[in-house]
């Protein structure tokens, strides 16, 4: 899957879908780095990046924390 952003907003989508992974149980991650994407929520990534919400929920479900 290809996600084309607004350029400079990288760090923001790559933030962005991590938070989506901690938020789905998909990722662990330690509580300081949980506590610091939490502000990365999809209405905000999506605004910022260009990338809808569904795009980004839809890459986070494709990742997968055992490959």
């Amino acid at each position: 899957m290809i996600l084309r952003y607004k350029s400079g907003t990288d760090s923001i989508l790559a933030n962005g879908l991590l938070a989506e992974l901690v938020r789905s149980g998909k990722a662990k991650v330690a509580k300081p780095i949980e506590d610091q994407v939490k502000s990365f929520d999809l209405k905000r990534v999506e605004a910022e990046t260009d990338v809808s919400a569904n795009l980004i929920q839809e890459a986070a479900g494709l990742m997968d924390s055992n490959s």
